[in-house]
């Protein structure tokens, strides 16, 4: 048995196989998984997982789940993957008028764990109403 932590395990994983797809990462912890920061999570499943608030790759891949097959939200989710530069106050300098802005704080406040730093703008956010 390793004493190796999961998130150690995923890192190895993720170094040999550049992009997982459909790989299940529920209840990773990103902020412990630093080498995950600029692999693609496309189709990954991310049900539990903490959320490392400046992973552009994961905020993105958050966000497109959650889009479905809203053009307006997959949009934003794209805005928000390819932005990896920017931080938070920039985003939402520029994101300030799009509709779809209220949407994407809402899906991401219902990933905040206690203590995960989250930035004041998602803890502020207006819960998306239960469906």
């Amino acid at each position: 048995m390793s004493d190796e932590t999961r998130e150690e395990t995923i890192t190895k994983q993720f170094k040999d196989a550049p992009q997982l797809v459909l790989e299940d990462l529920s209840g990773i912890d990103f902020t412990k998984a630093g080498n995950l920061r600029w692999q693609a999570l496309y189709k990954c499943k991310l049900d539990g997982c903490k959320v490392d608030w400046s992973n552009r790759q994961l905020l993105g891949e958050i966000l497109r789940q959650a889009a479905g097959d809203d053009y307006g939200k997959r949009r934003f989710a794209g805005f928000v993957l390819i932005n990896y530069d920017w931080c938070w106050p920039k985003i939402l300098i520029e994101a300030k008028d799009d509709p779809a802005l209220p949407w994407a704080l809402s899906v991401f406040k219902a990933w905040v764990t206690p203590g995960d730093g989250a930035p004041q703008c998602v803890l502020d956010a207006e819960p998306l109403p239960q469906s």
